[in-house]
């Protein structure tokens, strides 16, 4: 996640900003506040995704010795 996605994230969900606010604060437009929280947020779902799997399949292994 690039830096200005973690800035866009942290604004929506750690000060409870709207995309309008965030925009005005990164000194961007609308649709690049939007899309940098989307961008994050299916960036972060990925990894979980990917982490979750791992663990479960780390899981099953130790379960299976």
């Amino acid at each position: 996640m690039s830096k200005r996605q973690k800035e866009a994230v942290y604004l929506r969900y750690f000060e409870n900003m709207s995309n309008e606010e965030i925009a005005t604060v990164m000194r961007v437009k609308y649709q690049t506040a939007t899309n940098l929280i989307h961008e994050a947020l299916s960036s972060l779902r990925e990894s979980f995704s990917l982490s979750s799997l791992t663990t479960l399949l780390i899981f099953l292994r130790l379960d299976s010795i």
